[in-house]
């Protein structure tokens, strides 16, 4: 899951299996809880199933300790991180031969372009396309196809444009841009929840070990 439509989806498909009560998705840790009516036998595989045919993989997990779980955050925010260094420089470098020293027509930057868009559509650009293909698989869309799209897009015509001789502008910088702006609000994303597990598991590390407990005689009792 990489959106909130893609949560959606994910519950949508969760509730849609028979004795499911109710079903929370959580974005963040890449995970959901399932309540089932009372008197139904829970059925893991069915849920399991659901979600793929949604176009989402899935699990079953049991109960991960503290740590553990508020560690997720931080693995995702390292994973969006990678992604934003890798596309941020070339995208830096197009953004400045276009725009800074207006290379664009110049053919050794033509194919520098070419070359700086490649690294970035096949490196941190295939995030988006594994989300976005299977989502296509099961004729279903999300913001990683909209990222696909408009990206391979640009960069699809730009690569005609310049193997045909075509003198016209390229979009390889705009292909490049697209990825890396999304991947940067990833990242964002990503930061404000480890962030927030960070100030959740030092106010878990002040709760004291042990309490005294006054009885109705007045007594104290450790506990």
């Amino acid at each position: 899951m990489t959106c909130n439509n893609c949560a959606r989806h994910v519950t949508e498909a969760i509730q849609s299996v028979p004795g499911v009560e109710s079903a929370a998705v959580s974005l963040q840790a890449k995970s959901a809880s399932v309540r089932w009516n009372s008197g139904t036998t829970s059925n893991i595989n069915a849920v399991i199933h659901a979600i793929e045919r949604a176009g989402f993989k899935a699990k079953s997990i049991v109960p991960e300790p503290d740590n553990a779980t508020l560690a997720k955050p931080a693995r995702r925010e390292s994973i969006w991180s990678n992604s934003v260094f890798i596309g941020v420089i070339p995208t830096a470098l197009l953004m400045m031969g276009e725009w800074g020293l207006g290379l664009s027509h110049t053919t050794w930057f033509r194919w520098a372009s070419f070359a700086l868009a490649s690294f970035v559509q096949f490196g941190p650009g295939l995030q988006f396309y594994r989300g976005a293909w299977n989502q296509l698989k099961v004729g279903q869309s999300n913001m990683d196809t909209l990222v696909s799209l408009g990206s391979t897009t640009a960069f699809a015509y730009s690569t005609w444009a310049l193997l045909s001789g075509h003198s016209g502008h390229l979009y390889f910088m705009e292909a490049a841009a697209i990825i890396t702006l999304i991947s940067v609000g990833h990242w964002i994303e990503a930061r404000v929840s480890s962030r927030a597990a960070n100030s959740l598991k030092a106010l878990m590390h002040l709760a004291p070990a042990t309490a005294r407990r006054i009885d109705a005689r007045g007594g104290e009792q450790e506990v």
